[in-house]
């Protein structure tokens, strides 16, 4: 009887062991499914990672120009002979802007380039608060305008 209740007793145990070996490699497997869809999902390290490497200098350009132009060019201080030059300039920012975005593969990142990019000219002083007001609408688009996904970029931007 006392060897059957040893048997019983080296079962359950072997039983639990096994149970919480199981439980163990579960969490394993489970934070390293999250961590893998972090990093491949756009996940903000990644993303500082690539957009350090690109410049959207010609993004800021384009995105200006167009935040200009709806205040409009009727401007007293603004001589309209150099509307002409003023598009052709602008579209040219617009063609190398859909160019440095192209080289960000991950559309999150897209858009995350963006909005780093407006902080940036923000902490820089060279933006007003209303400058990126304005300019977020043409953000939100810029990717899409280039034939690009996302077809609109959503900015958690800090309220100034």
């Amino acid at each position: 009887m006392a060897m059957a209740k040893l048997a019983a007793l080296v079962a359950v145990l072997l039983l639990v062991a096994h149970a919480a070996s199981a439980f163990r490699t579960i969490i394993t497997i489970d934070e390293a499914d999250s961590r893998s869809r972090e990093g491949g999902g756009g996940g903000s390290q990644q993303c500082q990672q690539e957009i350090q490497q690109r410049n959207l200098n010609h993004c800021m350009r384009y995105m200006m120009e167009q935040q200009r132009g709806r205040r409009g060019y009727n401007n007293n201080n603004y001589n309209n002979d150099g509307v002409e030059e003023e598009i052709e300039l602008n579209q040219d920012h617009y063609n190398q802007c859909c160019n440095e975005l192209r080289m960000i593969r991950d559309e999150q990142c897209r858009c995350e380039g963006l909005q780093m990019e407006m902080e940036r000219e923000m902490q820089q002083g060279r933006m007003r608060p209303q400058d990126m007001r304005e300019m977020l609408p043409t953000a939100q688009r810029l990717p899409n305008m280039c034939g690009m996904r996302p077809s609109q970029c959503q900015f958690d931007m800090p309220s100034y």
